[in-house]
């Protein structure tokens, strides 16, 4: 049975392209779940949208956080606060819907599209953005090169556009199966490139520091120091990337077992936390990028004026560049420990 906005009997049912299985039909577990998921979402919603606002607003009034990497984060946080904004919002209306006995079709249908749209764009900048971080590190003499602003803005662009066309092409007929198939190929893509990169990485700071250690002594080439405060940037995208996918796991297994088992009360009750943790990543994002980025921290600071023009240091604008990127680390990580030689910071990312 097919339904528009409006409530619907008590059973399984179809709305559009998704099943339905209301509280009536299923158990009291579904519906005090649902009750804690909304109130849940009702409170983190506000923390997405004025989180991600900050970060936005600082990064875009912040000339030295304007970078080809930004571009990518912002990218990320544009999502995040579309979550906020939109997700999470109609999360609670069709939610709140079922508890009182009035289901609405069209706001399920709405949330669930605006929900796989954010995922997309998630999942595949974070792609963008570690396969960025590969370049950076490995391929350093073509970056200028192949990583561009106007560049890196068409990518943006692309990735919004392929992920609206495959969310929107469940209302021309796409199967469930096959959608969940294509969604788990670019999940496990993404993991896949993300853990590939991570190793790489690992391993280039590992040599740096069997180098130094052997030697006593830090290398003087500028090669070397880029590579070695790429690195340390990459790790901390790493970070960013590692607790997104940590997020998302759970409803990766809903989506596999969904597709074998097929939809069912108990399923949509596990559904139901899953989806809360995927949302409370767009909540925990502006942090992660407060705590691992000295420049971003700063700049929400200032956009916050919890800092004076007075305790702002002269040379922040020229020195804020080196810690552009998710970067509250300095490249002093890389060394071992007792060694008194720093890596210089440098304004690209």
């Amino acid at each position: 049975m097919n339904t528009s906005n409006g409530t619907i009997p008590a059973g399984k049912s179809n709305c559009y392209f998704l099943e339905v299985i209301l509280f009536e039909a299923s158990s009291r577990t579904l519906y005090i779940t649902t009750v804690f998921t909304s109130l849940i979402n009702a409170v983190s919603l506000m923390v997405a949208v004025v989180g991600n606002s900050i970060i936005l607003t600082a990064v875009l009034k912040t000339t030295a956080l304007r970078t080809c990497s930004n571009f990518f984060l912002g990218n990320l946080v544009l999502s995040d606060l579309f979550v906020g904004l939109m997700v999470q919002p109609l999360f609670v209306l069709y939610k709140t819907g079922e508890a009182l006995g009035k289901y609405s079709c069209l706001a399920h249908a709405l949330f669930s599209t605006s929900a796989w749209l954010c995922a997309g764009v998630s999942f595949l900048t974070l792609t963008a953005l570690n396969c960025e971080r590969h370049i950076a590190i490995f391929s350093s003499l073509r970056y200028k090169s192949l990583v561009k602003p106007r560049r890196v803005l068409k990518i943006s662009m692309v990735i919004w556009l392929l992920s609206l066309l495959l969310v929107s092409s469940r209302f021309f007929g796409l199967s469930n199966v096959v959608f969940y198939v294509i969604c788990c190929i670019i999940i496990v893509v993404s993991l896949l490139t993300f853990l590939v990169i991570s190793i790489r990485i690992h391993r280039v700071v590992q040599r740096h520091r069997m180098q130094i250690a052997t030697s006593h002594q830090v290398k003087e080439g500028q090669s070397w120091q880029r590579q070695a405060r790429e690195a340390v940037h990459a790790r901390n995208v790493a970070w960013v990337t590692f607790i997104f996918f940590l997020c998302y796991l759970p409803t990766l297994a809903v989506m596999i077992a969904y597709t074998v088992v097929g939809y069912t009360a108990t399923l949509k009750t596990v559904y139901l936390w899953s989806d809360t943790l995927v949302f409370l990543n767009s909540s925990i994002n502006p942090g992660i990028y407060c705590w691992r980025n000295k420049g971003i921290r700063k700049a929400v600071l200032k956009v916050l004026k919890l800092r004076t023009e007075s305790t702002v240091q002269p040379e922040y604008d020229r020195r804020s560049r080196s810690a552009a990127v998710i970067n509250s680390t300095d490249p002093i990580d890389v060394l071992p420990k007792g060694s008194n030689k720093r890596v210089p910071k440098e304004t690209s990312f």
